[in-house]
């Protein structure tokens, strides 16, 4: 059965199976990390209470008084994107996952919401089942971790704190930079691109690199505890400016020691700058996302309660 999720149920998950268990679903800020750590039982409690909260859509599968899976989304930087936050199931073999994933859906499209993002470990069953309730694949990323870079042979960039004002630039940028058949999937229109951009927690700054009045490059810089995470998009006519980027974002992230980049498989120079300097490979993922408002409501109204004429 499928329920509204209730304020133990992540603690009852939890010790059903033990100790621990793990969320195979991955943010932006969890990823950066490499794959997650089982979630032990005494952050159960503070699961729940996230998961509870406002603006969160999230549901509960059971067996008779066993909740044996649950699956959470929440809005990305508007109310038409949302991301899975967190999925909790028994094994990367669940066929109770379609029943989440449907159900979870639904959540959604009545919030408002057209597209729902899922990122999970590349390479696992999951994924399929996954693509057999509707999602696509959109993308995959491959997670770089490493000391920090200094490259100080690489001439100095100036860049500037990105502002508001900096938006449709960075549109064009992504348009520019991001691969037709990733935009087909992650969103064509400015408006899609902006619900869709993915947030993080930190403190993070971003930043813009300009050409003749066009914005090249953009870079985010978080720092968390002592690693400090990257992600950025270069235009591909300045793609040589790769490795003055790097060695920018290095000094933005102040005293963090290491340092793990986020770089889509289209990013080939800076996974191969990343390579040639001896970072490591912890964690490789793929995005997928359905696009489910339509068959939200189709399930919506095959679930009403028909009512006999007057």
């Amino acid at each position: 059965m499928i329920r509204p999720i209730r304020p133990l149920d992540v603690a009852r998950f939890v010790m059903l199976g033990g100790p621990s268990r793990p969320n195979r679903a991955f943010t932006l800020d969890t990823m950066a990390g490499g794959p997650q750590p089982k979630l032990p039982l005494k952050d159960a409690a503070g699961a729940s209470l996230l998961l509870n909260r406002k603006g969160v859509c999230c549901v509960t599968r059971t067996e008779g008084a066993s909740v044996v899976g649950i699956a959470a989304a929440r809005p990305r930087s508007g109310p038409r994107s949302w991301e899975i936050s967190h999925l909790l199931v028994e094994s990367d073999e669940d066929a109770g996952c379609s029943e989440l994933f449907n159900e979870l859906n639904v959540g959604v499209a009545q919030r408002a919401g057209e597209r729902v993002f899922m990122r999970l470990q590349a390479g696992g069953p999951l994924a399929e089942t996954a693509r057999h309730s509707g999602f696509v694949p959109c993308g995959e990323e491959t997670v770089f971790l490493g000391p920090k870079l200094s490259l100080d042979d690489e001439e100095p960039i100036a860049l500037r704190m990105s502002t508001p004002s900096d938006e449709y630039g960075l549109f064009r940028l992504y348009n520019a930079a991001t691969p037709a058949s990733i935009r087909l999937q992650a969103g064509m229109t400015f408006d899609l691109w902006s619900s869709s951009r993915e947030r993080v927690r930190g403190r993070s700054q971003e930043f813009i690199y300009e050409e003749g009045g066009h914005v090249m490059a953009w870079l985010r810089a978080t720092r968390m505890a002592r690693v400090g995470h990257l992600v950025m998009m270069v235009h591909p006519d300045a793609e040589t400016k790769t490795a003055a980027l790097v060695a920018f974002g290095s000094l933005e992230l102040g005293k963090s020691n290491m340092m793990s980049c986020v770089v889509p498989a289209h990013q080939q120079i800076l996974q191969s700058l990343l390579s040639r300097e001896g970072y490591d490979v912890i964690g490789e993922y793929v995005t997928l996302v359905r696009s489910m408002l339509a068959p939200a409501l189709v399930e919506k109204a095959r679930q009403a309660v028909p009512v006999s004429p007057a």
